[in-house]
Order: C-alpha cells, then sequence, then structure tokens
C-alpha cells in the first residue's frame, strides 16, 4: 500500500512541474529552482531530477530549444557537473563507467578534427556540452537510490496523461510554406512529441506482450493515439519496426506471445469490435491515413514521394552534398542548411536544437557523415555498437526495443546528440537501458560499508 502511494506521489509531482512549468516566467522560475535544490540536495537524486528538467526543457510552444531558458538549463547543467564530481572526489569514486569513457573517447575524436579543421569555437562548446550531459546522465545513474524502473514508468505515465489534458495544434508556417497540424501535446513541437511518443508506445507495448497485463495495453493505445494526433510518421513506424527486431534479436517468439494474449478474458470480443469498427467506417479511416502519411501537404494532387522530398528528402539531400564537399573529416560542426538557400553556412548559436544545424537535417546519422566525414561517422556506430552490446548482455527484451526506437527515429530526426533537445532526453534512456546491475549493487554496497565507518568512529 505505502509503494502504492509513493507511486502516484512521484506521478503528480512530475506532473506538477510540468504544468507549473508551463504557467509562465513565474512558473518556469519555480520548477526550475526546484529542480536544482531536490538534485543539488542528494546526489541519489542527480539522474530523476536531471531527465525531468531535460523533458521540461522541451515543454516551450514557441522555441525548440527548451522551456526552461536556455542559461537556466546551462545553470543546472554545470552545478549538478559540480556536485556530481564533488562527490565522486569526497568518497575516492574516479573510476568512469565503460561507457562513459567511450563517449568520452568518441567526443574527443570529433573534438580533434574540429580544432584541426578550423570548425567555429561554438562547435567545440557544444562538444564539450554534449560530454557533461552524457557525464552526468551516466555517472549519476547508479546512485538511484529507489528502483528506477517504476521511476521511468512514472514519468511515462505523467508524459502521457499530462498529454492527454493539452491539444495543441499548428497552423500554417508562413516561412516553410506547409501545415504543421499535428498535435505537440506538452512540447514545443508535433515531431518532438511524436519521437518521445514512440519510445514510450514502444516500452508500454512490449510490456504488455511480455506481461500479458490489460494496464499496458490501455497505456499504449493512448500513447498510440497521441501519436496519431501528432501526425509524426518516422515515429509511428519506428516503433512498430523496433518491437519486431527486438524479438528477432531475443530469438523469441512473437507469434506465441501473441497467441496467449489471444486467450486472456475479452481480448478476442475487443478485436471483433475493432475489425467491424474498421468495416464500417473504411473510407474515412483510408482518407485519415492518406493525410497521416502525406503530413504537411493536405492535397490531394501531392503524392507521398513529393510530400517526403518537401519534408526530409531535400534536407538529407543537402546532408549528402556537404559529405561530398569533406568527405574524411567532413565540412565541420556549426553548419546549417537555410530554407531559401541551397548552400551551407556557418551558425554560431550555441543553444540551437542539434548538435550544430538550425534547421533539421533530416537523418542523424547522413547529417553525422556530412559533419564529421568518413572517420567520425565510423566511431559513431562503434559507439552505438558498444551501447547496443551493453543493453543486450541485460537480455530485457524492454530496454532494448527501446534502445532500438531511439536509433530508428534518428534515420529522420537528427536528435540523439543534441544535449539541449531531445537529445538530452534520449541520453537519459540509454543511461537507464544500459546501466549494468552489478555497477549499482557496488556502489551500495561501498556506501553502506562508509556508513557503519562513520557510526563506529561517531
Amino acid at each position: 500500500m505505502l509503494a502504492y502511494k509513493r507511486n502516484i506521489i512521484e506521478i503528480i509531482v512530475i506532473l506538477a512541474l510540468i504544468y507549473v512549468n508551463a504557467v509562465g516566467i513565474v512558473g518556469t522560475i519555480i520548477c526550475g529552482a526546484v529542480l536544482l535544490f531536490w538534485g543539488v540536495l542528494r546526489v541519489e537524486n542527480m539522474f530523476k531530477t536531471f531527465l525531468i528538467t531535460s523533458i521540461v526543457s522541451l515543454l516551450h510552444p514557441d522555441v525548440l530549444s527548451g522551456g526552461l531558458p536556455v542559461l537556466f538549463r546551462y545553470l543546472i547543467t554545470f552545478v549538478f557537473l559540480g556536485r556530481l564530481l564533488l562527490h565522486k572526489f569526497k568518497f575516492g569514486e574516479l573510476k568512469l563507467q565503460q561507457n562513459t569513457v567511450r563517449f568520452g573517447g568518441f567526443i574527443g575524436l570529433i573534438l580533434l578534427f574540429s580544432i584541426a579543421g578550423l570548425f567555429p569555437l561554438v562547435s567545440v562548446l557544444k562538444l564539450l556540452l554534449l560530454f557533461v550531459v552524457v557525464f552526468i546522465f551516466f555517472e549519476s545513474v547508479i546512485y538511484v537510490d529507489q528502483d528506477l524502473d517504476d521511476f521511468i514508468l512514472h514519468t511515462f505515465l505523467a508524459i502521457v496523461i499530462g498529454s492527454w489534458f493539452i491539444y495543441d495544434q499548428y497552423v500554417f508556417v508562413e516561412q516553410w510554406d506547409v501545415y504543421q497540424s499535428g498535435s505537440s501535446g506538452i512540447f514545443s513541437h508535433p515531431q518532438t512529441f511524436g519521437i518521445i511518443l514512440a519510445v514510450i508506445f514502444v516500452y508500454f507495448m512490449v510490456h504488455f506482450i511480455d506481461k500479458r497485463k490489460y494496464f499496458f495495453v490501455i497505456m499504449a493505445s493512448l500513447t498510440g493515439g497521441l501519436i496519431i494526433l501528432s501526425e509524426a510518421r518516422t515515429a509511428l513506424l519506428s516503433a512498430v519496426i523496433a518491437i519486431l527486431l527486438t524479438y528477432l534479436i531475443f530469438n523469441r517468439s512473437l507469434i506465441e506471445n501473441i497467441n496467449r494474449i489471444l486467450k486472456m478474458p475479452g481480448v478476442l470480443v475487443a478485436l471483433i469490435v475493432g475489425l467491424i469498427f474498421i468495416i464500417s467506417y473504411s473510407e474515412v479511416i483510408t482518407k485519415g491515413v492518406v493525410e497521416f502519411v502525406k503530413k504537411n501537404q493536405k492535397t490531394g494532387s501531392v503524392s507521398i514521394i513529393e510530400s517526403y522530398n518537401k519534408s526530409r528528402g531535400g534536407l538529407i539531400e543537402k546532408s549528402l552534398t556537404a559529405f561530398s564537399e569533406s568527405p574524411l573529416i567532413g565540412s565541420g560542426f556549426g553548419l546549417t542548411f537555410p530554407v531559401e538557400e541551397g548552400r551551407l553556412v556557418r551558425s554560431e548559436w550555441l543553444w540551437n536544437m542539434p548538435i550544430s544545424y538550425s534547421v533539421e537535417p533530416g537523418n542523424l546519422y547522413i547529417a553525422f557523415f556530412a559533419e564529421a566525414g568518413i572517420i567520425g561517422g565510423i566511431a559513431l556506430f562503434i559507439l552505438i555498437g558498444f551501447l547496443f552490446w551493453s543493453i543486450y548482455q541485460k537480455r530485457k527484451p524492454i530496454l532494448m526495443a527501446v534502445f532500438i526506437a531511439i536509433l530508428l527515429v534518428n534515420l529522420a530526426e537528427a536528435c540523439l546528440l543534441a544535449p539541449n533537445g531531445v537529445g538530452g532526453v534520449f541520453i537519459g534512456f540509454i543511461a537507464w537501458a544500459q546501466m549494468k546491475s552489478k555497477e549499482k549493487k557496488s556502489y551500495k554496497k561501498k556506501v553502506s560499508y562508509q556508513s557503519i565507518i562513520n557510526s563506529d568512529v561517531t
């Protein structure tokens, strides 16, 4: 009963922080101050607080880089960095986690390219910021003093529940000549909303397939409904593929699990009712599916291929052009492709959503080859391979599904390495997924031993 109450309270607290932040500048200051105090108070709170900070940084309706003002976000980030370093020095825990070191090596290699290529100073600062965010997440996750899986569940529930009470639609964007008509929920943009929902949908669906509890299929349905409202095509497709790949990787019989689900009371009835509904409203549903696929181009004369070329295809083509200019070490960070121009220009803004692009480049992997060249691109895939192996060794389909979903959404959204944007949230999810249980147990054992020594001294 006590655990149940604690779960409810944690969900309410996360929702309260989200809505207080949305009130205005006063609410934002209150939310930021609470997060700063909560994280600094105990290092055990830091991972959870920093993840919530990353989420509420995406709430503002007009600024892609965050609901919390950028400088406030930086303040929290570097205060947490100092607090974490002090804790590590105090307890002699100077050894870093393996994946922190791997991430650091990857970023260090790209930094060498930046310096050698005389790229803008802002590019170097962005890479350093990325490492700081990675360091805080990967090094603070082992200190969480309660079941981290519960906290992730509560966070996902807060996002889904909170978003169903906010239906915000974007209208015609004159400078882009497109309609952004998808719902953005509690977030700043429909695409931001959709790709985060993809990870949440995968989380609930894999839980349902493995545990066969009605609660998870209800939450998966609510999440899927929000993805449809967001009109995030990549998000929905990535979620489905991530689930299929997960069961393929772990050699589990998805068909066998589905057969067990069909034997659950009420499932067959629900499927029959759903089939009757689809048949009855087939014309309306077909029209809705076509509009969902075409997304921004709400006219019947526009084909699916034309719609793709006007949204992501053109941006990917520009990334390939940039790659061809300097294929070995890339064209450097701080690049952007103005909508009205077909050329590369330098971007000097530190808080652009991805590491460097202020206009969405469409595909992280192609964009990264454009920025860091063949050597940097290979380094990125090696890093992803190490993370993949760390998660695979845990033999938990839910963690692998979340990781694969994050990789797949980056085929159309370059956000994984964006510490000020969705990347800050995704890095937190990856830190949770790759954490080794023995590392956490080792830390708890050390803390317990230290407390005994302290009590003896007193």
